[in-house]
């Protein structure tokens, strides 16, 4: 059974349901590009750039501290901390201990970045000598070592061992030796304001947990509670945040944590503002295809009205209109179609009219033959009684060839048909004429049961008599057959003056049927019409000499035979 092919409606919802997957499939395809390109390009390098700042501006305080120790541990500072510990109690000491003081707080002073300064003695609990209050107990095995390199440490970030506020900051300790072996230890932290201002540096509205790790990755500092100070960081463990690890020159790392939905948020924005232009799109193409719809299906109700009325005698009514250039042009064409039909209808009614009286012209018409056959058999049959051999011979000649020439039923025949009936014909003329036929054929024995258009061959010889009959004159038929078919018709008449053999060869299919031409126009047009261009034909001749005419046929074997 037949399936039943898709409606208009359905081909058109159909053809906008694939060219939407195609737009929105192209559309989610470079949109994620476009967000992935974003959160890589935009994102991503926006939270690397403020890790990179948070370790460039650790650096810095690092660099500093390490600067202000160097400063405490060579040149006046350590002249006077020598001294100090040489001197004898009394005025000397006190005048070193002041210069050592008074070099620690020019230090400071001239570095902002430098908080409390101080100088320890390995396992006592106070201080030497401190530009500020500091805890009664100091142990710097419980503080978070940064990094280690040669003689100074680098702790935290930490809480500050100053009693006067319990902000964090950043510690370098650097070992100093004494001439006399004695070993010291000098405590270098970072202003109050410069970790705060680390931490929060490019935050934005947005305050992300930040995490410092030594050399070997251990968490030194951290703003998580999901991770502890002193275990190893591991990404593995990590849920619910995208880490940004910036490694610094001296090996610790800065780990910045950016929630996921932050992380997220521009992407699920597009998310949402993709859904939303998706459901417009949906909407708009919905009332694009019900439009669309009815922009062509009330077209085609006026069209369909319009064909109901064709056969109808009445004209149909012509001022519904669809408002529509296209359609309405159709519409008038339609219109000139439909009057053009009724046109041909009539026409055919006519012709159909005319058809039956030449059926029955042509009943009348076969009528005549029939009694002029019979007629001649009459005077057969009389020259038979009366002893007249030569009026008997012309009789049957003239009856044969009738007999051929005027039967209608078969429009085709063989050339071996065409030379009888030639031979019939001159028969009959050379009771007339005293001339004189020779016929040739190559090969000899070939039947000649070769397919030909009928009554081509007596029009040709008819022409040579009546035109070119002369005293003594011979006419000669010759038939060549090879690859294809060559007859010739020629005689040594009168022949033709060039302006009579150009006016003959120009003659083609629809040329006038008059003078010279009526027969030779016969044959053209039977040939043209038999083979369709694959036959040809040519014409020789000289004046007094004689005329030669060519036809050239496809060789084609009669269907009968």
């Amino acid at each position: 059974m037949k399936k039943p092919s898709l409606n208009l409606k359905q081909r058109i919802s159909l053809v906008f349901i694939c060219c939407l997957l195609l737009i929105f499939g192209g559309i989610m395809s470079i949109s994620n590009y476009s967000i992935q390109s974003i959160l890589e390009n935009k994102i991503e390098t926006g939270y690397e750039n403020t890790a990179n700042q948070l370790c460039l501006m650790m650096e810095n305080t690092i660099s500093n501290m390490n600067h202000v120790s160097q400063l405490l541990v060579v040149g006046s500072a350590a002249e006077y901390l020598e001294g100090y510990f040489h001197a004898e109690p009394g005025y000397d000491k006190i005048r070193y201990s002041d210069s050592v003081r008074e070099q620690m707080a020019v230090l400071t002073f001239t570095n902002p970045t430098i908080g409390l300064t101080a100088y320890l003695s390995p396992g006592e609990d106070k201080p030497l000598f401190t530009t500020g209050t500091i805890r009664d107990k100091v142990d710097l095995d419980q503080m978070p070592l940064l990094m280690e390199s040669g003689t100074i440490r680098y702790y935290g970030p930490m809480q500050s061992l100053s009693q006067a506020t319990d902000r964090t900051v950043l510690a370098a300790v650097r070992s100093v030796q004494l001439s006399d072996g004695q070993e010291l230890l000098l405590y270098v932290e970072s202003a109050f304001h410069v970790v705060d201002d680390i931490l929060e540096a490019n935050q934005g509205q947005e305050r992300f947990p930040i995490l410092f790790l030594d050399p070997q990755g251990t968490i030194t500092y951290s703003e998580s509670e999901s991770f502890a100070t002193g275990i190893p960081f591991s990404e593995e463990d990590l849920t619910g945040f995208y880490p940004f690890r910036v490694k610094a020159n001296q090996g610790w790392e800065v780990v910045m944590l950016v929630p996921e939905g932050i992380y997220m948020q521009e992407r699920n924005q597009w998310i949402e503002s993709l859904a939303v232009f998706c459901v417009v799109i949906v909407i708009f193409c919905a009332v694009m295809v019900w439009m669309l719809w009815r922009m062509i299906y009330r077209p085609l109700g006026i069209f369909e009205r319009r064909m109901s009325t064709v056969l109808e005698e009445a004209p149909a009514s012509g001022g519904e209109k669809t408002n529509i250039a296209e359609y309405d042009e159709l519409l008038e064409k339609f219109e000139e179609m439909r009057g053009e039909i009724r046109r041909m209808i009539q026409e055919i009614s006519v012709a159909e009219q005319r058809r039956a009286d030449l059926e029955v012209e042509k009943l009348r018409y076969q009528i005549n033959p029939h009694f002029l056959m019979n007629t001649l058999n009459t005077v057969h049959w009389m020259a038979l009684m009366n002893n007249q051999d030569d009026i008997d011979h012309t009789v049957q000649s003239l009856n044969r060839l009738l007999l051929y020439n005027l039967n209608k039923q078969n429009r085709e025949a063989t050339l071996a048909d065409e030379v009888m009936a030639i031979r019939e014909y001159l028969a009959l003329q050379q009771v007339r004429y005293d001339f004189s036929f020779v016929c040739t054929q190559e090969p000899p024995d070939d039947p000649l049961a070769y397919a030909c258009p009928k009554f081509i061959l007596q029009p040709l010889v008819e022409n040579a008599l009546y035109h070119g009959y002369s005293k003594d004159m011979t006419v000669s038929l010759r038939i060549r057959v090879t690859d294809r078919i060559e007859v010739t018709v020629a005689d040594n008449g009168n022949g033709m003056t060039p302006e009579q053999l150009e006016k003959m060869c120009s003659l083609k299919e629809d040329s006038p049927e008059e003078g010279l031409g009526i027969g030779f126009s016969y044959v053209i047009r039977s040939i043209h019409r038999r083979y369709h261009g694959k036959a040809d034909w040519s014409v020789e001749s000289r004046l007094g000499e004689g005329t030669a005419v060519h036809l050239y046929l496809p060789k084609e074997v009669a269907k009968s035979c």
